[in-house]
């Protein structure tokens, strides 16, 4: 990683850059001056999205013949969902569901979670996360082979209200695949229970759960766990606020050791 910490520097005619910090990874000129940043990741091939900061800048400054000046570089066109080569029935439901073009965290996140690798993302609401885990979720499902008696993905959440958005973006974007799943959350009446109940028993793909009924049904000892490949937290500082560390503790400890993690959380608690 570099720094460069740059103060009033100016170039043949007079360019200039105030006090700035410019944090990359990597930079590479290629021979058509384009820009490639990469992101840093740790030996366990674990991704910090916000770790590294990388600010824009106006233009970048290569000498010639001992003189600075100005080269414009442009950046690399934004990334089309279809590049990421997703099940051909998954790309039906982007397409219904008016995606086009992936966000900067869905750039930097989706290609890690197909890869199998476990990820902690710092991402704001209304930054596309949702769909950051959703979408590499449902296609890694497509593409193996699992027991569809049993669950295969937990995703947990602080709230009820977001349980059920997460369930129905989740339903949209699988319904043209074979993708079965359930909302679990506190409130609701006895017919909801039953129907909890039923899913659990008899599996499902992907349950999205809030941390105090997930924990609830796993102690009357039918919920089957012992299949699952993935976990996802969802607003996690959100969750450790709420109190429920202990639940989602709980949680894990009857959760197979060997999974892939996904953790997202607009801010880093020590406790996350």
């Amino acid at each position: 990683m570099r720094i460069f910490h740059t103060k009033h520097i100016k170039g043949e005619k007079g360019a200039k850059l105030n006090s700035t910090f410019f944090v990359f990874a990597s930079l590479f000129l290629c021979e058509n001056l384009f820009l490639r940043i990469f992101l840093a990741k740790n030996d366990k091939g674990i991704l910090y999205t916000n770790c590294i900061s990388v600010f824009a800048f106006a233009s970048l400054f290569l000498f010639e013949n001992f003189k600075l000046k100005p080269l414009f570089i442009p950046l690399q066109k934004k990334l089309k969902f279809t590049d990421f080569k997703f099940d051909s029935r998954l790309l039906e439901g982007i397409e219904a569901s008016n995606y086009d073009t992936a966000t900067p965290v869905q750039e930097q996140v989706i290609p890690h979670i197909l890869n199998g690798r476990d990820i902690i993302a710092s991402a704001q609401t209304g930054t596309g996360k949702t769909a950051a885990f959703l979408l590499p979720l449902i296609n890694n499902i497509l593409g193996t082979v699992h027991d569809a008696s049993s669950i295969t993905a937990m995703i947990i959440v602080p709230t009820r209200e977001l349980a059920i958005q997460i369930s129905q973006h989740l339903e949209g974007l699988s319904y043209f695949t074979s993708i079965s799943s359930i909302a679990i959350y506190g409130g609701g009446d006895g017919n909801a229970f039953v129907q909890e109940k039923k899913a659990l028993t008899m599996g499902a793909d992907i349950v999205v759960c809030t941390p105090g009924k997930m924990m609830s049904h796993i102690k009357m000892g039918y919920v089957k766990l012992d299949n699952l490949k993935y976990l996802v937290l969802d607003e996690a500082d959100r969750m450790l606020d709420m109190g429920f560390y202990d639940d989602i503790d709980f949680i894990i400890q009857h959760l197979p050791k060997k999974r892939q993690n996904l953790l997202f959380s607009a801010t880093m608690p020590p406790k996350i």
